[in-house]
Order: structure tokens, then sequence, then C-alpha cells
């Protein structure tokens, strides 16, 4: 299962003609360059394109699983999936709990970090 962060850079497509013209590569060196691609996007070429990007205005996005979230006034987050999971996270002791469909608690962790909680959203999406 990919745990790790799915990242990518959002551009306008006039900064996509800018990036073909200034750096006289294709169109899809330019995507391998903007989604991480792990064979296309690692060289210096793609990471030179993406600086560009960068500082042309593209903003970094990262892809997490859909879900519903809902932050409560006791200071919990709730976010429920599509296939019935649940994460449940106390914002004050940074706690979290995944619970699957049927409501059996399948994995806890303390003081989560963001990396740990994009892994438990792709945990809990995958049940």
């Amino acid at each position: 299962m990919e745990t790790k962060v799915k990242r990518m850079i959002q551009i306008t497509n006039e900064d996509r003609a800018f990036l073909l013209k200034t750096f006289g590569v294709t169109r899809e060196m330019i995507r391998y360059a903007l989604v991480f691609d792990k064979k296309h996007g690692r060289s210096d070429l793609a990471k030179r394109i993406r600086t560009v990007a960068l500082q042309r205005g593209g903003k970094l996005m990262n892809l997490i699983p859909e879900c519903e979230t809902i932050h409560d006034a006791n200071g919990m987050m709730r976010q429920q999936f599509e296939n019935g999971a649940q994460i449940e996270l106390n914002k004050s002791t940074a706690w979290l709990r995944v619970t699957d469909r049927h409501g059996k608690h399948v994995r806890e962790v303390s003081c989560p970090t963001i990396q740990q909680l994009y892994i438990e959203q792709v945990f809990a999406a995958g049940l």
C-alpha cells in the first residue's frame, strides 16, 4: 500500500507554455516534473522545472484520500470514508483511532504527525 504523500504542482496553461518554451522539452516531461513522477521526475531537469513553476506562482498540492471531515466543539476531528471506516482524532491529546465499517477499533496512534495522519487516511480508505 502506498503511504507516501502524493504531491503535484498546479500551474496555469500560460505557465505550462512558458515552461515548454523555456526548457525546450515535451509536454510529457513537464507533466513528469509537476507530478513528481518516480521514474522521470527525479532528474535535475525535473527539479529545475519545478523550481521555475513554483517561482511563477505554481501551487504545491498534496493528494489525500477523499473523506468527510467534521471538527466539533469538543476538540475532536472525525473523518468518515466511503467504505464506512472512520478516523477520530483528539486535537488536545493528539490521539488517533481508526475504526472499520463494523465499528471495530483496528488501529490507535498517539501524537501522529501530518505524515502519519496521511498514512492512517490511506489505511482507513483501504479497509
